[in-house]
């Protein structure tokens, strides 16, 4: 079931969390303000991927409305079918940020292309690695697109990530949590906790109705870095795990 997307005077959001997140706002300083003018993002990619990264929230730059707004209708497109993340006849979602079919329609204002260029910069040397590149239309080479899943912990862009209990209470995030929920059924599949990681803990604890997380759930050794990389993973081995779930 695809999130259902909703716009109501220039507010993009999801339907339930409207009140929610105009709660937040009232209290939240310039860093942690949702700018709702802009499409929430609360997954990258096909949940049928065999690692899922969980990440903060959007990010937020003087660019990203005039970016938005310069490369319409495309940008709408890609956003909302983005949406529904469970592939289907005649629908394979992928991970747009690292999708050429998407970054080459995008038109960058200043230089700035959103998060395209963050998320290369941050799997390069896994794709380099492990000889997944994105590789436009070459059969035989293994996709990056359809291999990772971002997860944010909310979707709503802002400077900087804050969470409390209206964030915690987005109806939104009840149809996110099914989706973790039937994704962890796959015993094989990895979890990598990038950013938020005491409320990622708590929160896949509370899904998964368990007291200390699977094995299958790993770390960065540093939350403000995320880039997949040998020296980022917080314990020994997990390089090598990410490598195998690939």
């Amino acid at each position: 079931m695809a999130l259902i997307f909703k716009q109501t005077n220039g507010d993009k959001y999801f339907d339930g969390d409207l009140p929610f997140l105009q709660a937040f706002n009232q209290n939240a300083n310039s860093n942690h303000k949702l700018d709702l003018s802009l499409y929430p993002e609360p997954f990258a990619g096909n949940a049928d991927a065999k690692v899922y990264l969980l990440s903060g929230n959007p990010g937020w730059c003087d660019y990203d409305y005039q970016l938005m707004t310069s490369n319409q209708p495309i940008w709408d497109k890609m956003m909302q079918q983005s949406y529904d993340p469970i592939p289907s006849v005649g629908h394979t979602p992928t991970m747009y940020w690292l999708d050429p079919d998407w970054k080459d329609q995008i038109k960058p204002v200043n230089g700035y292309d959103g998060g395209f260029s963050w998320w290369e910069k941050r799997t390069n040397y896994l794709r380099e690695k492990v000889v997944i590149k994105v590789i436009h239309k070459i059969e035989g080479i293994k996709d990056i697109r359809k291999e990772l899943f971002n997860i944010d912990y909310h979707p709503y862009h802002s400077k900087n990530i804050k969470i409390n209990t209206n964030i915690q209470n987005l109806p939104s995030q009840v149809e996110v949590n099914n989706i973790l929920k039937n994704a962890f059924k796959n015993k094989n599949r990895l979890f990598i906790i990038v950013r938020c990681r005491k409320a990622w803990e708590e929160r896949l604890k509370a899904i998964l109705n368990v007291q200390q997380l699977p094995n299958n759930v790993i770390f960065l050794k540093n939350p403000r870095c995320a880039y997949l990389t040998p020296g980022n993973m917080a314990n020994n081995g997990d390089w090598q795990r990410l490598l195998n779930a690939l």
